[in-house]
């Protein structure tokens, strides 16, 4: 249990440090086109702070902010899996979310992990 705590507040910490910034840039081609959402727990509705979401086939990552909001910001315009991921939930992977808009907002509701 002392384990997984510990796990628990490295990844928190390493959420926050990210969360003012809200994503780590893909250095490829940047353009403006964005992606945002929020992130809940899908039983309470509760915003969910510290998820990592990864735009798969690039670098961008963002980290949900104490909100549970998230932006990856300066993607390219193309169709993206993207995946949710947090400690005792289950991950989530979004299929082809298409960027050739130039923003695109996601509601992301995340199931807990029953024992």
């Amino acid at each position: 249990m002392k384990k997984l705590s510990l796990i628990i507040l490295i990844v928190f910490g390493f959420a926050i440090s990210y969360a003012k910034n809200g994503s780590v840039e893909s250095s490829s081609s940047v353009t403006n086109r964005q992606i945002q959402g929020k992130v809940v727990d899908k039983t309470t509705g509760e915003a969910l702070a510290g998820v990592a979401i990864k735009l798969q086939g690039s670098n961008s990552v963002a980290f949900t902010d104490f909100d549970g909001n998230f932006s990856i910001n300066g993607i390219s315009s193309g169709t993206y899996d993207l995946s949710v991921m947090f400690v005792s939930y289950q991950t989530v992977t979004l299929k082809e979310i298409n960027t050739d808009n130039s923003e695109v907002k996601l509601k992301i509701e995340l199931e807990a992990i029953s024992r």
